[in-house]
């Protein structure tokens, strides 16, 4: 369940941030899509403009977001090989020992 967590956490960044975007353009567009029932030209305008900024921006933050976890999950990745290099380790070795442990 944790080993090669580095990796499950970009990966999870990388799926939170298509998601947000998916949801940003869903909601832009369903915005859109009632500006254009309202009866007065400026509301319609404002939603028309409500929807495009929640879409550019939505997906824009979505993506900016996503950087801070899928750096955390390259760090984990770079940290976890210096030590392998260091120790002579490989990941397996560790959870093995630690079974042993637990089962004297």
């Amino acid at each position: 369940m944790y080993k090669n967590i580095g990796s499950k956490i970009r990966f999870l960044a990388v799926m939170l941030c298509v998601c947000g975007m998916i949801m940003s353009i869903f909601f832009g567009v369903f915005i859109l899509m009632n500006a254009s029932h309202l009866q007065s030209e400026t509301l319609k305008i404002n939603g028309e403009i409500q929807g495009i900024a929640i879409v550019i921006f939505g997906c824009l933050l979505s993506w900016i977001s996503s950087f801070f976890m899928y750096g955390y999950g390259e760090l984990i990745d770079r940290v976890t090989s210096i030590e392998q290099t260091l120790t002579g380790k490989n990941e397996d070795d560790e959870y093995e020992e630690q079974y042993e442990i637990e089962n004297r």
